[in-house]
């Protein structure tokens, strides 16, 4: 059995903190503020065109940084928003999520590496409404195990 196509996609990750400034959000609230919490670039190493393939990544976090991946969302180099699902897969002692697993699309040019930011807030601040993303976004699972 072969693997699905986006995992021959070889990728790497080097993580980094933020070099942007959050766009900022009129609210007393700061849950409300997105932030930039991680960067991290992915590398097309095969050679081949990848339009609109789904990525997989994993995403360690600090302790108390993240309390649910509900909150999380993924922005491109250009500074667009993307659809994405996260899994979280491991949790501090507090409860935070140390892990998660993000899904989403992405379009990469052969041997070009693209960066992506990981953000935290809230989830109206970027989060498409559930109708906008790709079925298979909302359907599909990794296997576990």
């Amino acid at each position: 059995m072969s693997p699905p196509p986006f995992l021959a996609l070889l990728l790497s990750l080097s993580c980094s903190p933020p070099g942007d400034k959050p766009p900022q959000i009129d609210s007393a609230d700061s849950a409300t503020t997105p932030k930039e919490i991680t960067r991290f670039g992915v590398t097309e190493r095969a050679g081949v065109s990848r339009e609109d393939d789904f990525l997989q990544q994993g995403i360690p976090f600090s302790p108390g940084e993240v309390p649910s991946a509900s909150t999380l969302g993924i922005r491109s180099a250009e500074g667009s928003w993307l659809p994405v699902d996260f899994q979280e897969l491991a949790w501090w002692e507090d409860g935070s999520v140390r892990w998660a697993l993000a899904h989403f699309p992405a379009s990469i040019q052969p041997l070009e590496t693209v960066s992506y930011g990981v953000w935290a807030g809230h989830p109206s601040a970027w989060a498409p409404a559930p109708s906008d993303l790709p079925p298979c976004l909302l359907k599909w699972r990794p296997p576990m195990g």
